[in-house]
């Protein structure tokens, strides 16, 4: 009988080998001779590793990226106020001065070109722009106050503002002088403008940088309007 209660069938455990501990599982016994581990000594090393997580997450690459996702501080109200009254003058002025120079319709000399046939009617135009502008002013606004200041989204804030400077630049190449062929490089310029200002807008807020693909897309449906305009007169 004792031969057959020492013989262990497959699947079966010898519960003598088995040690109910302080989680309240079962765990495998320690062979004889093995000593258990020190509680002092466990701490000890856990200790040593968590300091060596904490010294290698602050190499030079890890706390850049660290102090970069640091929450921005909170600028003061009047701060706010400041950037955004500049922002959106900003960018009203450029339209302003855009939409006086750009006589559209009434411009004899731009009813005298042959245009692309999928160039829209004049009044398209007076709807898009001031649509993409006020897109232009809130999402400049959102990256400034997610930065919390200027000097966080210098680089975003560069870009929009000189990206407004060759908007308006166009308006004056193009309908002004009829200077298409220079408007037309400095459509590409714009183009590209926006693109990076996309990407760093990106850094700030996904949701500023989402609001100019209309835009974006607004330019290289005007770059080929404006082509069209240089090849075919």
């Amino acid at each position: 009988m004792e031969a057959a209660a020492s013989e262990k069938g497959p699947g079966q455990v010898d519960a003598r080998r088995l040690r109910f501990d302080d989680r309240f599982r079962y765990v495998k016994a320690r062979p004889e001779g093995q000593k258990e581990p020190n509680p002092r000594t466990s701490r000890m090393t856990r200790a040593g590793l968590a300091i060596s997580n904490r010294t290698l997450a602050m190499t030079p690459s890890n706390a850049s990226s660290a102090a970069s996702d640091r929450p921005a501080p909170t600028p003061p109200v009047e701060a706010r106020m400041l950037a955004y009254v500049a922002i959106i003058a900003a960018t009203a002025l450029t339209s302003a001065l855009g939409g006086l120079v750009s006589a559209g319709e009434a411009d004899t000399w731009y009813q005298s070109l042959n245009r692309a046939p999928s160039n829209p009617p004049g009044f398209v135009f007076g709807i898009v722009w001031p649509v993409l502008y006020i897109l232009m002013a809130f999402s400049a606004c959102r990256v400034w106050t997610v930065a919390g200041g200027w000097k966080r989204a210098d680089a975003a804030m560069g870009i929009y503002f000189t990206q407004l400077l060759a908007n308006l630049a166009w308006s004056f190449l193009f309908f002004r002088y009829h200077m298409a062929a220079t408007a037309l490089a400095d459509i590409a310029i714009l183009w590209v403008l926006t693109l990076l200002m996309i990407l760093h807008f990106r850094k700030h807020s996904p949701l500023a940088a989402r609001l100019q693909y209309p835009y974006l897309a607004w330019l290289s449906f005007a770059g080929y309007l404006n082509a069209w305009v240089v090849f075919a007169n």
